[in-house]
């Protein structure tokens, strides 16, 4: 099992409560470095925990592995 950062489990719980945009995710968690966030959003993505809608890129959702 991949090890996950305490950011890891904000951006998975923010996705399973109904955030479901970048934007949103950014707005909940102000103080979190924009870099440090998008660096752990993609790294979530590549883990396979989140994935990025086809129809919109803005927007992402768990996997069946994140929930």
């Amino acid at each position: 099992m991949d090890d996950l950062e305490p950011t890891d489990y904000v951006i998975l719980s923010l996705l399973n409560s109904g955030v479901n945009t970048f934007n949103g995710i950014f707005k909940k968690i102000p103080k979190a470095s924009d870099f440090k966030m998008d660096k752990r959003i993609n790294s979530l993505i590549k883990r396979g925990y989140i994935q990025k809608s086809k129809k919109d890129s803005r927007v992402i959702m768990l996997t069946g592995y994140g929930n």
